[in-house]
């Protein structure tokens, strides 16, 4: 466990302000977003906008409910108010619950992608099936299990530190095998997926368009293009928020339980932060559909 002398007051500022920085322009960016999607049914109604739909929202949510509380904590010089078992929890609860939605969202996209690209007749014909039932039992599996093992599994909470972020964190994660699983499952797992089906569908995007040299450029090809170009960015900014979380947590579990312990908890447990914040402006640069302009109301 890290000391509280590991931060100082200057690190607290450095990260609340810069968090602040770019809170609000996300969570205008997002709410301008919901305002497009709201009043265009079209755009609503594209199947391969509700994915995009569902990481928006935990987004927003994490930047507009989770976000406040770590801010309160690192103004308050590293100290959290109230100080008590119950909202430890509740902070512990909503930002293991966001998180994990953001990643099994944009894992479930990553996979998706390929099917409306290269199979598109066959997610729209049996969309309940490969559409709608990944995208709920994505949101309730990490309901359940961060439900379970926060707020009823039976340990004790001694370990919460009301003068670290998220407390030092849940009683199961002091429990060995329900860490790793975990871990392995929930973080690694939901990581590799995203990586490794985003390189996968670079590969096979190239490779169809050499073979299909010849033919001219459609307007569903722009299409598949640009719906690979939101995937990218999303998720290269997912990677790059997360990765380097995940390699020290992955070197801690293997080999070094303490490695880069100062680092570790004074700057990489706030990095994921930044995929919550920029993910919005992402989205809408690469959503080349919300436009200013009027749309037929047409569900297809």
């Amino acid at each position: 466990m890290l000391p509280d002398t590991y931060e100082t007051s200057t690190t607290r500022r450095l990260k609340f302000y810069l968090l602040i920085i770019f809170q609000i322009p996300s969570i205008c960016c997002s709410l301008y977003l919901f305002h497009k999607f709201i009043i265009n049914r079209k755009l609503r109604c594209r199947l391969q906008n509700h994915i995009i739909i569902c990481i928006l929202i935990s987004n927003f949510l994490s930047c507009s409910t989770e976000l406040p509380i770590t801010l309160a904590f690192l103004h308050n010089n590293g100290q959290l108010k109230p100080s008590t078992a119950q909202f430890c929890l509740i902070w512990i609860y909503w930002n293991h619950l966001l998180n994990a939605h953001i990643s099994f969202f944009v894992a479930w996209a990553s996979i998706e992608r390929h099917l409306f690209i290269f199979y598109p007749t066959l997610i729209r014909t049996r969309s309940v099936l490969y559409h709608y039932f990944p995208i709920t039992c994505c949101s309730l599996y990490a309901i359940v299990w961060y439900s379970y093992f926060i707020l009823l599994y039976p340990c004790s909470n001694t370990q919460l530190n009301y003068k670290q972020l998220l407390c030092f964190g849940p009683c199961y994660q002091y429990q060995i095998i329900i860490r790793n699983v975990d871990l392995i499952l929930n973080v690694f797992g939901s990581t590799f997926i995203i990586i490794i089906a985003n390189l996968t569908l670079i590969v096979r995007v190239i490779v169809w368009r050499k073979r299909h040299m010849n033919i001219r450029v459609t307007n569903e090809w722009r299409k598949n293009f640009k719906m690979v170009v939101q995937l990218l960015l999303i998720s290269l900014l997912f990677s790059i928020s997360w990765l380097p979380l995940i390699v020290v947590l992955f070197i801690r579990l293997v080999y070094k339980p303490n490695f880069l312990q100062y680092l570790t908890t004074v700057y990489l447990l706030y990095t994921p932060y930044l995929s919550a914040l920029i993910t919005p402006l992402m989205c809408l640069v690469a959503t080349a559909d919300i436009k200013a302009k009027k749309y037929k109301l047409n569900c297809k």
